[in-house]
């Protein structure tokens, strides 16, 4: 045995690491995924065009370089030399063009003119990009339906000023001097002025860049034919409609005037979002297009400010509700982005941008209204350097990964209730993929899926799908619905589907099982492990307290630098056999890393660890 205690056990192991393939933060990586090339195949034309608005400022509108190819950094090198993104050439090394997403973008200052810069099928043209080719192909290899994608902005506003939307309210902020400052809310000028004085308005206005990157984005809307061509629209049916707004009205005066139950509201909220749903598709069919999604991507201009910093979680908030009232468009995604040079725990401007784009994503849980409608790429691993402020060094790969990284999560949204996707690199499933094991799941009883995640099967080259339902609490059990999936390229040669096996094309799985954990709480924090044997869970409790909380002591066989390697927030399992207690824990790599199982001695409150062996995949 080595010297540290550490013990590499061999590839049976990968078997009880398979149990841990549910912890990884989606959110925070993001992970690209290769597309199929566009098959130059329109969209089904029966459906209204959705559209995606795309709003910030400089990040979103691009400053990527697509050339010289022997430059790096550029579209043309990434593609070319570092064979990235694929689905953008052709075999003859020519750019795509998907005939199913219409790609506009257009600009103004204020409330100034339109000038119209794009609007064509999607394809790369001109000397710089921005996210909406990530953006856009995602989308495009999703949806069934016509995509638009319309970029409407500008640089170098702030949401706190030139883009704060309209009701929003003016505050005070007293700076690092002492000085306090009057900042006003929508429609309201200067930008700022201090307490006390009286204010001198300018040619400019709060949320004077909204009000213009609005009107310009609802113009094209109401040209739409124009840029998409081959647009249907249909005769609203005005009585029908009109009957599901004053139904709609009359539950929503109920519901301001009644007490509910926890349930009954839940049930009471969902029949108006069923009504508000009809009302949508009945109007798109009308106009021809459905507002379906926002994206935003923005913060440079805020973060530098100390006040606007701030509010900008308030304002935030505020941005997301008005947008879906402005296009009337109750159910549209929201997708926003952080700055790339932003890393987590910064407690700076762009530390304050960051802290409020994860608070308003649905999974955070702040705000229930936006679960499973609302989600916060975080971009820093994405960034290839550079920052907001200088566009990134004009890098094209930095928005290329943000733009996937963005399509993917509003694909996710649009596959409904936050699906969670955890794919290792050599295992990831397109979007259409993902709707065929969706659809395997449910013939499998799992109808409510929370996530879909890939995984290596050491030493073999087959990798597998695991798929898990949504959990079900019980006092201090939870158990969740697992479903393996397997997948004809990906598994072990001449191996098939079994007798009992539901199969859908080049998919198949079995029966799925129930895992089950137990809960522990340290403090008002929960966590979930798989199986406590031996020990009271107030014991169990009581031992994953002192180990959090570094209330230990180490045998001469244990390296500390070991020890800083565990994830103490991933207990795995706690077993008592004998005079030492077994406490299982994540590697920090995450469960494609490996566990650690702490072999302690416990002594009333003492604890010694005695011995560390380590699963090494």
């Amino acid at each position: 045995m080595p010297s540290n205690g550490i013990i590499s056990f061999h590839s049976h192991i990968c078997a009880t690491l398979l149990a841990f393939a549910f912890c990884a933060d989606i959110l925070s990586t993001a992970e690209a995924q290769t597309l199929p090339d566009p098959d130059g195949k329109p969209a089904d034309m029966s459906q209204p065009v959705q559209v995606y608005i795309l709003l910030g400022q400089s990040n979103m509108l691009g400053a990527g370089r697509i050339g010289p190819a022997d430059k790096d950094g550029t579209l043309e090198h990434a593609v070319k030399e570092k064979k990235l993104y694929p689905y953008l050439v052709d075999d003859d090394g020519n750019w795509t063009e998907r005939k199913d997403v219409r790609n506009v973008r257009v600009m103004g200052s204020g409330l100034g003119g339109m000038r119209q810069f794009n609007n064509e099928w999607m394809t790369v043209k001109g000397g710089t990009i921005g996210p909406e080719y990530g953006i856009g192909h995602h989308l495009g290899d999703a949806v069934d339906a016509p995509v638009l994608i319309l970029k409407s902005c500008i640089g170098n506003r702030a949401l706190g000023w030139d883009l704060l939307p309209p009701g929003s309210e003016g505050f005070e902020f007293t700076d690092s001097k002492g000085v306090t400052w009057v900042h006003p809310g929508y429609k309201g000028s200067p930008e700022r002025w201090k307490k006390g004085e009286d204010p001198k308005r300018i040619n400019w206005y709060a949320g004077m860049q909204y009000d213009g990157d609005i009107a310009r984005a609802k113009k094209v809307l109401s040209e739409i034919d124009k840029y998409y061509p081959g647009v249907k629209t249909t005769k609203l049916e005005t009585a029908k409609s009109d009957e599901l707004k004053a139904k709609i009205a009359q539950m929503e005066d109920f519901a301001r005037r009644a007490r509910f139950t926890q349930e009954g509201l839940k049930k009471h909220k969902a029949e108006v979002a069923a009504l508000r749903t009809e009302l949508a598709s009945l109007q798109a069919a009308s106009r021809g297009y459905q507002v379906a999604g926002f994206f935003w991507w923005q913060g440079d201009r805020d973060s530098r400010s100390e006040a606007l910093s701030s509010r900008y979680e308030l304002n935030l908030v505020h941005l997301i509700h008005q947008l879906r009232k402005d296009f009337d468009a109750p159910n549209a995604k929201f997708v926003c982005a952080s700055l790339g040079q932003t890393e987590k725990g910064a407690t700076d401007g762009g530390g304050r941008i960051l802290n409020a784009m994860r608070a308003v994503d649905g999974k955070s849980g702040k705000y229930p209204e936006f679960q499973g409608n609302v989600a916060a790429v975080y971009t820093h691993p994405l960034s290839k350097g550079g920052s907001s402020g200088g566009h990134y060094n004009g890098n094209s790969e930095t928005y290329m990964n943000v733009g996937e990284a963005m399509g993917k999560a509003m694909v996710q949204l649009i596959a409904g209730k936050g699906l969670k996707l955890s794919y290792v690199s050599t295992a990831v499933l397109s979007s259409k993929q993902e709707k065929v094991v969706l659809e395997l799941a449910m013939k499998r009883g799992i109808e409510d899926v929370a996530g879909i995640s890939t995984h290596n099967i050491y030493p073999s080259t087959a990798r597998g799908i695991t798929v898990t339902g949504r959990e079900k609490v019980n006092g201090r059990e939870a158990s969740t619905q697992v479903l393996h999936v397997r997948f004809k390229d990906w598994w072990h040669p001449g191996q098939g589907p079994r007798k009992g096996d539901i199969q859908i094309g080049d998919f198949w799985a079995g029966k799925p099982f129930t895992r089950k954990q137990t809960i522990l709480k340290v403090g008002e924090k929960e966590y979930r492990t798989g199986s406590v044997q031996g020990l009271s869970i107030e014991e169990s409790e009581s031992v994953l307290s002192l180990l959090i909380a570094g209330e230990y002591s180490v045998g001469d066989s244990v390296r500390k630098g070991t020890l800083e390697q565990i994830d103490w927030n991933k207990p795995q399992f706690i077993r008592k056999g004998g005079e030492l207690v077994s406490v299982g824990f994540l590697h920090q790599g995450g469960s494609g890393s490996g566990f650690f199982d702490l072999q302690i001695k416990q002594i009333d409150e003492k604890l010694t660890i005695e011995q560390v062996f380590q699963a090494v995949p």
